[in-house]
């Protein structure tokens, strides 16, 4: 019976031996493994950048994060080269500067992160950073951005060049009204992809990107409103996520249907004046925000002049709205674009009551003040043909 004991208790100590020697190799496993995970985990970054040439030699460069303009570094250009180090808390979108077409947009996140940069004219796509997951997934998406521009850009060209051969000249108005369908087509693309990409990314340094990106900008206002609202703080509370609300929520109270908000300030004598003065006087009222300062504004000129000719005794009036200048440039410009209408300069602030964002801004009132159209329509050859259909209408 004693042996029996010894016997049984030896094997139950052997049992227990073993179970420890499992349960301590298991642990060691556990914190080895958990070693190795720190281990390869990035705690740093460094940036390593390649110039197209040694132009820019012993210049300094800055990396700024986009969100608030801060400064994440300074170096020095060796030759054609350029390094950043340091530590990231979590992953920022970024800017490497050097001149006007020459810089680079990336995530700066803990990793190894190259940038060949190359010159790049406003038209192109700057270089994308490579080596880390976060910069891996930024180039896909705007690689995806180019891809579809390029691809609606090509289809919209190809069409008109069909177009313009069945006809003598192309009537623009025409034409944007047999390229419906490939806008339609484009912008449920560009909605789909917005949608599942913002849904990713939606609280994180990528997701930040895309509100520069065509996969916000070719939404509807709506669209781009609920788009902001549904992410996370770390975008919509950015101040560029703010501002874009801001000048969204102006634009849906200014968007076609709604009715217009007066807009005041002083003529050319530097008397009072307001578009109220004339909203409701039987015409239809088309408005031009522009400046002396802009070249695109003047260029719309004499296409505003000729409409004003042809339309201004059958319900049309035009009113220049002067914006972003100083009132003493109003009238050598007048004289120099031989301008006859009437003009405001503008008091109210077109930015916080419009949503204004560059000029020339054009907008065609009812006589009720209803807003009709809002700058698609009313530049260019498309503007005779939008003021006939509603003139026209009067006298159906």
């Amino acid at each position: 019976m004693e042996v029996t004991t010894f016997v049984g208790q030896s094997r139950n100590m052997n049992q227990n031996m073993k179970k420890k020697n499992i349960i301590q190799t298991v642990i060691a496993a556990l914190i080895l493994t958990a070693c190795q995970q720190t281990q390869q985990a990035p705690i740093s970054f460094t940036v390593e950048g390649t110039l197209p040439d040694s132009t820019h030699h012993g210049e300094q460069i800055y990396l700024q994060r986009y969100s608030d303009g801060m400064c994440l570094g300074i170096t020095k250009i060796e030759s054609d080269r350029f390094t950043f180090t340091g530590v990231a808390d979590s992953a920022v979108y970024c800017r490497i500067d050097i001149d006007k077409n020459l810089y680079s947009n990336l995530i700066v996140e803990n990793g190894n992160i190259q940038v060949k940069m190359d010159y790049t004219n406003l038209l192109q796509t700057p270089s994308f950073a490579t080596g880390t997951p976060g910069n891996e997934e930024f180039a896909r998406i705007r690689q995806l951005e180019e891809d579809i521009l390029s691809t609606h850009s090509k289809r919209i060209d190809s069409l008109r060049q069909i177009y313009s051969n069945e006809q003598e000249f192309i009537n623009e108005q025409e034409f944007i009204e047999v390229a419906q369908p490939l806008v339609r087509e484009f912008n449920q693309k560009i909605a789909a992809h917005s949608k599942e990409l913002f849904a990713i990314h939606q609280n994180d340094a990528i997701g930040y990107s895309l509100l520069y990106t065509v996969f916000l900008d070719a939404l509807s206002t709506d669209e781009q409103i609920a788009t902001i609202e549904s992410t996370g703080p770390s975008i919509q509370q950015t101040d560029l996520a703010q501002e874009k609300l801001r000048k969204l929520r102006r634009l849906k109270n200014t968007m076609v249907g709604m009715p217009y908000i007066d807009i005041k300030g002083k003529d050319i004598n530097g008397k009072d004046i307001a578009l109220s003065d004339f909203i409701g006087k039987g015409n239809y009222v088309l408005i031009d925000m522009w400046a002396s300062w802009c070249g695109p504004c003047k260029a719309e000129v004499p296409n505003i002049a000729e409409n004003y000719r042809e339309f201004k005794d059958k319900g049309l009036s035009v009113v220049g709205i002067f914006v972003f200048d100083d009132a003493k440039n109003l009238a050598p410009c007048l004289k120099e674009l031989n301008i006859t209408w009437p003009q405001i300069v503008a008091e109210t602030s077109v930015q916080k009551t419009y949503g204004v964002t560059g000029i020339p801004e054009m907008i065609l009132f009812a006589p009720d003040g209803t807003i009709v159209e809002r700058e698609g329509n009313l530049r260019g050859s498309s503007l005779k043909w939008t003021l006939k259909k509603y003139l026209e209408r009067r006298t159906e």
